[in-house]
């Protein structure tokens, strides 16, 4: 599963033609951030498959609830990049 990310990541760095300053700019950051977020993801499907079901509709819901602390954690560490965005590109 790790092998699909790190794929989609490499085709999506050569869609953006990154000029070299884009590159040592910004990309590293936003490359682990989606990292973090793809091993929030995996960890989250072992968690779910290994967590004892539940009938209780309210009990499914607190669990859930409970999910995106650690995704908006990894999406905060990107966030002092995401304020400087000269390194997008708009020309199409």
């Amino acid at each position: 599963m790790r092998a699909f990310g790190e794929a989609r990541l490499a085709a999506l760095k050569t869609r953006l033609s990154l000029t070299p300053e884009q590159q040592a700019g910004n990309w590293a950051a936003f490359e682990q951030a989606a990292r973090d977020l793809g091993k929030l993801r995996i960890d989250r499907r072992i968690a779910l498959r290994s967590a004892t079901p539940c009938n209780d509709p309210v009990e499914r819901l607190r669990r859930r609830a409970s999910q995106p602390e650690g995704r908006t954690e990894a999406v905060r560490a990107f966030e002092p990049h995401r304020a400087d965005q000269s390194w997008i590109s708009t020309e199409a």
